[in-house]
């Protein structure tokens, strides 16, 4: 009763309605109901938690007044969209499924020469871009259908055109939809493909650094035995003067390869996988991403990490920690530098969390946001904390 009391004065001065947001609690406010906020009022609001909550019940009330301000669309823009329904090309959508088709039969394949791993680059990129073209005609689509729908139709003749129009649009939209889950669905095997085969290399290249690292290790060994003229007596003497010195130079030359910093994996691969990782989040069902992303997600936090702390690390420490799982060494701590990465990614993507909202949380709602919730909490439990 106090709120509805004093809401009933609250557009008479300024003055009035400072002086209920000073009294009210941030909870109190939002639950009043939308009203315009001057922003001399905003500005003179000290306490950020009371200035947004203001904010919110301001844009709620421009919201409702523009929604009552609209009007039916004109004759022009009618029979635009009407042309629009009935020029939409389905072909569109078969040379998409078709390349898809292509893409997915080449990629069974367990090996391609040169000849056939070109053609498929060619075929993979013409995908791509009829794949952004089936977006943009989703996005025309969805405007044709929601002027149809909100215009007034006058007559028997102009009602059944509409009603054909919607019809059609409602199809191509459908099968629109369904093309680029296919599509997003291949980006996601060939996603994994790709990852899988660059964490192979990865590992292998690791087991290089542990084969340099027993070499230096035996050297080692070899040079703290007793020189010859000392060890005359022992089974296995040391090594002559000179066969010393040859050795310490090879140890060196080992060395300086184990200390160097290595590119495992490629910031613009860790941006680009990121990327196509999204995108897949914003057509599928959060379902759908969920379970058929799961071992994507997860070695895209491998070779984040891999990719994050080899700029800080020599490839010496950076392989046993990472790569070997030796048991004697312990697991890197959680990469800070990994979660600055994402942050980084996910704010240039818009997706930056609400004031008072954590990297972690969201209400669902918004399919960015809740593809960078799930992402942040994976990551930081699947990342040791040392």
């Amino acid at each position: 009763m106090y709120i509805e009391e004093s809401i009933e004065i609250v557009e008479s001065t300024e003055g009035v309605l400072l002086n209920l947001v000073r009294r009210l609690s941030t909870d109190q406010l939002l639950a009043l109901p939308p009203l315009v906020v001057p922003p001399a009022v905003l500005d003179r609001i000290g306490d950020s938690a009371r200035r947004e909550a203001l904010q919110r019940l301001d844009e709620l009330a421009r919201a409702s007044t523009d929604r009552g301000r609209a009007t039916a669309p004109s004759q022009a823009e009618r029979e635009a969209a009407l042309v629009a329904a009935e020029q939409a090309d389905p072909a569109d959508i078969s040379a998409l499924r078709e390349r898809i088709e292509r893409i997915k039969a080449a990629s069974r394949a367990s090996r391609f020469d040169n000849s056939v791993a070109a053609e498929m680059s060619e075929d993979l990129e013409s995908l791509r871009t009829l794949a952004a073209d089936a977006g943009a005609a989703l996005a025309g689509l969805s405007s044709v259908e929601t002027t149809l729908a909100q215009a007034q139709w006058v007559g028997d003749d102009q009602r059944a055109r509409a009603n054909a129009a919607q019809s059609s649009v409602a199809r191509l939209t459908a099968d629109l939809r369904a093309a680029l889950e296919d599509y997003h669905r291949l980006e996601i095997t060939l996603l994994l493909q790709a990852m899988r085969g660059r964490y192979a290399d990865c590992e292998l290249e690791a087991r290089r650094f542990r084969d340099l690292s027993d070499q230096a290790e035996a050297i080692r060994a070899r040079l703290h035995r007793p020189a010859r003229a000392l060890g005359w007596l022992l089974l296995r003497p040391g090594p002559s003067r000179d066969e010393r010195q040859r050795l310490q130079r090879r140890l060196r030359r080992l060395n300086d390869r184990l200390n160097c910093s290595c590119t495992f994996v490629e910031e613009s691969e860790v941006r680009q996988w990121l990327d196509r990782l999204v995108d897949a989040g914003l057509e599928l069902t959060p379902e759908q991403w969920h379970s058929e992303t799961q071992e994507v997600r997860f070695l895209f936090y491998q070779l984040l990490n891999i990719n994050r702390l080899q700029g800080i690390m020599p490839a010496r420490r950076l392989v046993p920690t990472i790569f070997m799982r030796d048991e004697a060494h312990d697991p890197p701590k959680r990469c800070v530098a990994g979660e600055r990465y994402l942050v980084t990614w996910f704010t240039g993507r818009g997706a930056a969390p609400r004031d008072g909202e954590r990297w972690e949380e969201t209400d669902g709602s918004d399919g960015i946001a809740s593809v960078r919730a799930t992402m942040f909490t994976e990551y930081r439990n699947r990342t040791p904390s040392g």
